[in-house]
């Protein structure tokens, strides 16, 4: 929502989904039925809404050089860009392309390169459950 929303869905076309504000409780609920989710915020320094849109088995998308970008490993787990359009539309078409392979089996995740790319993804979010956050916390206080 907000004073660029007319814009930019005429921008987009009909093949993107303007959902407005979305409650929270709903929010994870989205993701696990989005195939890609994309933040090109700057200055953050790590936003847990990564981690769970990796968990969701979302293609994520962040930005280099902030806090992300040492989570996620662009083409490992991930992709990275840089916060352009023209980077973010390079990283979206390399996707397209990734996805246009996997066609023939009928699904997103056919994909061998985005198939495991969601699966790297999920074994990095492992890592960050609470108690293993907790653990390293603890680790980390006592060295």
């Amino acid at each position: 929502d907000g004073k660029e929303k007319r814009n930019l869905k005429h921008i987009a076309g009909k093949n993107v989904k303007f959902s407005g504000k979305i409650e929270r409780v709903k929010v994870l609920n989205e993701m696990r039925n989005s195939d890609i989710f994309i933040l090109p915020s700057v200055d953050e320094t790590f936003g847990m809404v990564y981690i769970e849109a990796m968990a969701s088995g979302c293609v994520t998308v962040g930005t280099q050089n902030d806090g992300i970008d040492g989570i996620i490993k662009d083409g490992q787990n991930g992709f990275l860009c840089k916060p352009t359009i023209e980077n973010i539309k390079e990283i979206l078409l390399k996707i397209k392309e990734e996805n246009e392979k996997g066609v023939k089996q009928a699904s997103f995740f056919g994909a061998p390169t985005l198939r495991r790319i969601v699966e790297n993804a999920e074994d990095t979010v492992k890592n960050y459950t609470l108690e293993k956050c907790a653990q390293n916390y603890i680790k980390n206080i006592f060295n």
